[in-house]
């Protein structure tokens, strides 16, 4: 395993539209996620726990906000914030593109991205360019699909790009 040199910080984010007057605060909010363990855990296309969802929970509660929770694929969470207001969306990672797109409220958790390969199987990969001999899965629309893809990966050759990280969801798709 080898750790890509950058980290990704996760974010709570506001994903009300930035024409919205305070008013849309106090109607009921739609807050998306993913699975994604141990920050939120989706069982039977519900998130039931995690560390992330179980903050945003306490916030909301303290705050006196109305909220319904609602697992979806990790890019259809993310189209949708980025056009429905009222929408709160996290985990997210903050980054120089996506600044100026949402709200950002305040940090959950932080992780760091590395690579996994099958035990036992040991490369000697120190930079990108190494790495782009191999095929390398990535999370549709996620903030590393969109890093190596500015770094010259291609889908089809050198990344695989799936839906969703949830078991459940990638085995109901089949």
């Amino acid at each position: 395993m080898k750790f890509i040199g950058f980290s990704l910080l996760f974010f709570l984010i506001s994903l009300v539209s930035k024409n919205a007057d305070a008013r849309e605060a106090t109607h009921k909010m739609l807050l998306l996620s993913e699975h994604l363990p141990p920050y939120q855990i989706i069982e039977n296309g519900r998130l039931i726990a995690g560390t992330n969802y179980e903050k945003v929970q306490r916030l909301l509660t303290a705050a006196g906000i109305n909220a319904e929770f609602k697992a979806t694929p990790w890019a259809r969470s993310y189209n949708i914030a980025l056009t429905t207001a009222n929408v709160l969306l996290f985990s997210l990672a903050r980054t120089e593109d996506r600044e100026a797109k949402f709200h950002w409220l305040m940090p959950l958790s932080s992780h760091k991205t590395i690579l996994i390969s099958q035990k036992g199987k040991h490369h000697n990969i120190s930079n990108l360019e190494q790495l782009k001999s191999y095929v390398v899965a990535v999370k549709r629309d996620d903030v590393v699909h969109n890093y190596l893809l500015q770094r010259g990966f291609i889908e089809g050759r050198n990344l695989f790009v799936v839906l969703d990280t949830d078991p459940d969801y990638s085995a109901a798709l089949g």
